[in-house]
């Protein structure tokens, strides 16, 4: 019986699929932090992240525990909690919640997509890119002629919206 979390055991892959990812898509800038949930805490791939020149920001306990996980006291687990207490290693792990967390609620919740329709590897990660296309084009700035056609325009903490000009008016000359 596996009794790890479904995250646990996954955080090197996940950031040798995004370099290579990003090296496809031909951005040159090599990844400087990773940050994840508790879930993805496993030390020994931690280790190999860091010695490969970037940061890891991941808390030892989840934001739901009270205290710290019986046994997980000092060393990495105690250096971990004082990073994620500075000013600068929190700040840079509380943008996670703003960045990451919204694009997975907005595609579970809002449009209702929590399952993967096809099977295997490849056709998952079809459709994965197709929503996350999507979420993209539904965050796009809108036009007036789209609006004209009945599109609608997005509304919501994660998306932007494009600052209006109000309408120009001509005022009679004064006499």
């Amino acid at each position: 019986m596996n009794v790890d979390s479904s995250d646990f055991g996954h955080l090197e892959a996940m950031v040798n699929a995004a370099e290579s990812e990003l090296q496809r898509a031909g951005v040159s800038d090599t990844v400087e932090v990773v940050f994840a949930d508790a879930g993805y805490w496993h030390q020994k791939q931690m280790e190999r992240v860091i010695n490969k020149g970037i940061q890891v920001l991941i808390p030892p306990d989840a934001g739901k525990r009270r205290g710290t996980r019986p046994g997980w006291d000092g060393g990495a687990y105690a250096h971990m909690r004082r990073v994620l207490e500075t000013e600068l290693g929190g700040g840079v792990y509380r943008k996670r919640k703003a960045m990451i967390e919204p694009v997975f609620a907005n595609t579970k919740l809002n449009r209702r997509i929590d399952r993967f329709q096809r099977r295997g590897r490849s056709a998952a990660r079809s459709e994965w890119r197709l929503i996350t296309t999507t979420h993209n084009l539904l965050k796009a700035p809108q036009t007036p002629d789209s609006r004209r056609r009945g599109l609608k325009e997005p509304s919501g903490p994660n998306h932007a919206t494009p600052a209006r000009t109000p309408a120009r008016t001509t005022h009679p000359p004064a006499l």
